[in-house]
């Protein structure tokens, strides 16, 4: 609590005294004694603090989300060429199973290429079918 704060005041030979009252101030957790203005300061400051953080948090994110997206494009990549390689393997070995030049590898690639068979059958019987069918009248 603040003194109270006393005023004299001479009028020609009277002597005149006053005592005004005390003024109770009370602190708050926000109230540090500081101008309006320097706690606007801080408040600013604190926000471009947060900013900057986010801002960091954001870029160090977004180069993350960038680098893992490019190795899932490389990994995506590297898998079709390994689905190619497959491919043209599978191919060299049909071309080997219709030549009659797998000798006694053919048992063990029978039943898989028996399938194919059956696959190329059905896809020559749809091509034949569609040629048939006309879209204009």
């Amino acid at each position: 609590m603040a003194e109270p704060k006393t005023t004299t005041k001479k009028t020609g030979s009277r002597e005149q005294t006053k005592t005004a009252p005390a003024v109770q101030t009370t602190k708050t957790s926000r109230d540090d004694g500081k101008p309006f203005f320097d706690k606007v300061g801080d408040v600013a400051q604190k926000g471009v603090e947060l900013s900057k953080r986010g801002a960091q948090k954001l870029f160090h994110f977004t180069g993350s989300a960038t680098k893992l997206s490019k190795l899932k494009v490389e990994i995506h990549n590297l898998e079709t060429q390994c689905e190619k390689q497959y491919l043209e393997a599978g191919k060299k070995l049909w071309q080997m199973y219709k030549d009659g030049k797998l000798g006694e590898l053919k048992s063990k690639f029978d039943p898989e290429f028996q399938k194919v068979e059956g696959f190329k059958k059905q896809i020559t019987e749809k091509e034949k079918e569609s040629e048939k069918i006309s879209l204009v009248e």
